[in-house]
């Protein structure tokens, strides 16, 4: 009995373990790029991912077992660093927003909840239609400067397609 509760207890440190560092150093963010083969000219991207010099991989090894998915690669223009990437929907929704609802984040509690709203509006279509875009817009812009971003939330809906104007 013992070493079941010593297990368990070594095993939920990690995981604690595991969301500070989270926490303190990745981000779950959400890109706006310019794709004109989509619906309105633009495309919604979320993405996880946590930085850490190569010399300390060993975080990155074990954030992606508790985690269960990603892929560590060197990050570009950084070549001391490397980086864990998560930029499967899929995976974000089987994966990574089930860890993080189970293992509670504080400082980016407010970020990654947003985080999770968008893939699941996404993931739910609410995109295909330019309201349900323009309210995505808006979640993805909500509690960011539009500084932060290459295009600026007025620019994207001024200038995004409408229906009538995408070729059928």
């Amino acid at each position: 009995m013992y070493m079941i509760e010593n297990y368990y207890k070594k095993r939920k440190r990690f995981y604690d373990y595991v969301a500070g560092f989270i926490d303190g150093e990745a981000s779950f963010t959400i890109s706006v790029k310019k794709e004109p083969t989509t619906r309105f000219g633009y495309a919604i991207d979320p993405e996880f991912k946590v930085s850490q010099l190569k010399s300390k991989i060993k975080v990155l090894e074990f954030v992606k077992q508790a985690i269960g998915c990603g892929t560590i690669t060197e990050k570009s223009g950084q070549e001391n660093m490397a980086v864990l990437v998560v930029k499967n929907r899929k995976l974000i929704i089987e994966k990574v927003i089930p860890f993080f609802r189970k293992h509670k984040l504080i400082v980016k509690e407010e970020e990654f909840n947003r985080f999770a709203k968008v893939v699941f509006a996404l993931e739910n279509k609410t995109h295909q239609t330019e309201k349900g875009f323009i309210e995505i817009l808006k979640l993805v812009f909500q509690g960011f400067s539009d500084e932060n971003r290459k295009y600026k939330f007025e620019e994207i809906v001024t200038t995004m397609k409408r229906p009538s104007e995408t070729i059928r």
